[in-house]
């Protein structure tokens, strides 16, 4: 089947909040998850979730990459394969990967800088906390939160560089035209891009 972009709802309108609230049963979970197949569990994540009681001060103060690898069980293992929910947005293809890649050289031939840098976002993924790419270890699942802004800075952009009103225009560029539904249909603040 190849590897695939879903493109998501933002939880809750942003994705710290979302975890955050959801912290405590996801923490049982992954301890359940655990018992039964300790093999599977990362126990330095384990022992953070155990240690961390606020949150919001983690997101500052606790190391880079366990914080990273707790928005992926998050949203790959919690959500995806765990009682969690993260909604897909409707009607949007789980197109390969590979057709994001192919329209790179387009997208840097015809936008913006920023709206290259999304697209490339969209590509290697982005830790909320860093707002870097993720490592390459990761290319088994990476994901990418746009904020509001970024959203309607994509929108823009791919309007104007492609001078287009619809994702049906798109049908020679599938990736371009399911980012586009997707940023038009979505119905919270921004959109959860993920690559698995």
């Amino acid at each position: 089947m190849g590897i695939r972009v879903t493109l998501k709802e933002v939880p809750q309108g942003d994705l710290k909040v979302a975890i955050q609230l959801d912290i405590k049963p996801m923490h049982r979970w992954y301890e359940a998850i655990g018992e039964e197949y300790p093999e599977d569990i990362d126990y330095q994540l384990l022992e953070y979730l155990e240690q961390v009681k606020d949150l919001t001060r983690w997101w500052e103060d606790g190391p880079l990459d366990t914080i990273d690898n707790l928005v992926r069980l998050y949203i790959g293992w919690y959500c995806d394969a765990g009682p969690g929910k993260i909604s897909h947005i409707p009607d949007t293809a789980m197109l390969k990967v590979d057709n994001y890649h192919q329209e790179l050289e387009r997208i840097e031939a015809r936008c913006t800088l920023e709206v290259q840098a999304l697209w490339r976002s969209l590509l290697d993924g982005r830790s909320i906390v860093s707002g870097q790419p993720l490592p390459t270890t990761w290319e088994g699942f990476l994901y990418c939160s746009f904020t509001k802004e970024e959203c309607m800075t994509l929108e823009r952009g791919l309007v104007k560089a492609y001078d287009s009103r619809t994702s049906l225009e798109f049908s020679g560029t599938p990736a371009i035209g399911s980012i586009l539904h997707a940023l038009r249909v979505r119905k919270g603040p921004g959109l959860l891009i993920c690559v698995s």
